[in-house]
């Protein structure tokens, strides 16, 4: 009970015990009058019982939807960086931090973890994980394509976790695949060139994938999207895409059986209006989608 209804039950209880002593003067045992007494004071009870059970303490509030996207201020290293050639793992659990990194991070170990670092890729990835290995962590991590392949800057193997990382300069921002996490960060600028069809993040397999809190833009206007999730080389399974910022692409997300299944929740994401050439939503197939309060940073409720 709130205190004004205590209060109230409080004031009840009193004016009922002036009546309740008016019957108890004319109440004959066993009789009609006396069963309703009992009945009375069983009422008066469980009123006085209510009124004294204290208020429940009220529950965590739920987490803020995100009012800033990540950009060039909240994403990459910070500090001083030391200039760095192209560096390669040595042992299980090292930390690479602090380093201005021209070449590429190759990781051949387990929960290897690289932060505040800048990587001006210039090969295939900006991050080349080895396939074997489990538990990458990249926090605060620049990554720019400047010259080779710039596949993408970070492969879809490897069970990584990537937070506030800044993604530029490559055909793909990130590729993910199984145990893949992409948080707070800003995938932009792709490497457009001729024959180009370039993902913000591009998924062809895998299982537990999220995308939480991110600004994820594709080519304006232009192919192929900001996500693209397709299943073409295997089964999609719980895919999350979460409090996220999408923009560009012939469409700016696919979400599209080929061959395999597709499951996936799409929770408070937010398209940039007109950004696409086509449309913001591609479906192929049969995929299981949960949908929840998405629209266009202008109120347009998606799908």
């Amino acid at each position: 009970m709130t205190p004004a209804e205590q209060a109230e039950a409080a004031v009840t209880l009193a004016s009922w015990a002036g009546l309740l002593a008016h019957i108890l003067d004319q109440a004959v045992p066993g009789s009609a009058l006396d069963d309703d007494l009992g009945r009375f004071v069983e009422a008066c009870t469980a009123l006085r019982d209510a009124a004294q059970t204290p208020e429940p303490e009220p529950g965590p509030e739920p987490e803020p939807e995100p009012t800033e996207w990540p950009d060039a201020a909240s994403t990459g290293p910070t500090g001083d960086l030391t200039p760095s050639g192209p560096v390669t793992s040595t042992h299980d659990g090292q930390v690479i931090a602090g380093l201005h990194i021209t070449g590429g991070v190759t990781i051949d170990h387990d929960d290897v973890v690289v932060r505040d670092c800048q990587i001006d890729s210039t090969g295939r990835y900006g991050v080349d994980i080895d396939p074997a290995t489990t538990g990458t962590l990249l926090a605060r991590v620049r990554m720019k394509g400047v010259s080779g392949e710039r596949s993408a800057g970070i492969p879809p193997y490897g069970s990584w976790t990537a937070i506030g990382c800044d993604i530029a300069g490559f055909v793909d921002g990130a590729k993910m695949g199984d145990k893949c996490r992409l948080e707070r960060s800003w995938i932009h600028d792709l490497h457009k060139a001729e024959g180009t069809h370039n993902d913000g993040i591009q998924i062809r397999r895998g299982d537990d994938i999220a995308i939480v809190g991110c600004a994820i833009e594709g080519p304006w206007q232009q192919s192929t999207s900001a996500i693209l999730a397709q299943a073409a080389d295997g089964a999609i399974s719980r895919l999350l895409i979460a409090d996220t910022l999408i923009s560009g692409g012939g469409y700016s997300l696919y979400l599209t059986e080929k061959g395999y299944s597709l499951d996936a929740a799409v929770r408070r994401v937010v398209w940039r209006a007109g950004s696409w050439q086509y449309g913001p939503i591609s479906t192929k197939g049969s995929p299981e989608i949960v949908w929840d309060r998405c629209a266009t940073d202008t109120g347009t409720a998606l799908p």
